[in-house]
């Protein structure tokens, strides 16, 4: 059995990070705005790193409860967060842009419905 207030904890950073993503990057259009000055590629390689932590941190949820939660939540493709991460953080030139805004428009707010979820199945009372 895992620490269930070790990875809750771990899913409210999630949160935290999820939030103000969301919130920082709702004025891009499309994926040529992530180009338009050194500021917005600036602000790419943020949104990079932010995904490399939520990354890392599913990575250690999953090694945390010995792989048994995140099959409960099938509507989110763990692997390709955990994959995500580790490109980013190994393969930072390789990284398709084109990718990364699809997950902050498609993926990102199912991931966050999906966190808060399992903050809520973990600890219901608190949430």
């Amino acid at each position: 059995m895992y620490d269930k207030t070790l990875i809750f904890e771990a899913l409210q950073n999630i949160e935290e990070m999820l939030h103000p993503l969301l919130e920082g990057t709702a004025d891009i259009e499309n994926v040529n705005d992530l180009f338009m000055s050194p500021e917005e590629v600036l602000r790419l390689r943020g949104i990079c790193m932010s995904l490399q932590t939520v990354g890392e941190t599913v990575k250690s949820i999953d090694k945390r409860t010995e792989g048994t939660l995140l099959p409960k939540y099938p509507e989110i493709d763990w692997h390709n967060i955990m994959r995500m991460r580790d490109i980013i953080a190994h393969h930072y030139f390789e990284v398709n842009v084109d990718v990364v805004f699809d997950t902050l428009r498609h993926d990102i707010p199912t991931l966050l419905d999906v966190i808060l979820r399992m903050q809520r199945d973990l600890h219901p009372k608190i949430v």
